[in-house]
């Protein structure tokens, strides 16, 4: 803990704000299309995530149907189930061994 009385505290963080350079419109500019580059640059690359996963998971649902290892309607049932469960864990049944591997270790 600091000894500093909160007086002294506020002064020196505007001693601070004060030393810090004012930026210019255009550097302002320059920085936010930065940011906002990256966010697109993020928000293409979870897009391209989400089709893989999606592409992915439709291949399993038809191996599933075409092998006869589900029916439609048990696969509805399942995604109800899972609908119902905030912890993939849990819902898999494996929440316990996870618990118990973590603390054994």
């Amino acid at each position: 803990m600091s000894n500093q009385n909160p007086n002294e505290a506020q002064e020196a963080v505007n001693q601070e704000e004060n030393q810090t350079p004012e930026l210019t419109t255009e550097e302002r500019l320059a920085m936010t299309e930065h940011y906002l580059a990256e966010a697109m640059k993020g928000y293409q690359l979870a897009g391209q995530a989400i089709n893989r996963l999606e592409s992915y998971t439709f291949c399993l649902v038809n191996l599933i149907l075409k092998n006869d290892i589900a029916t439609f309607e048990e696969l509805k049932n399942l995604q109800v189930q899972l609908g119902n469960h905030d912890d993939l864990l849990e819902f898999w049944g494996v929440k316990d061994q996870n618990t118990e591997a973590s603390s054994g270790a």
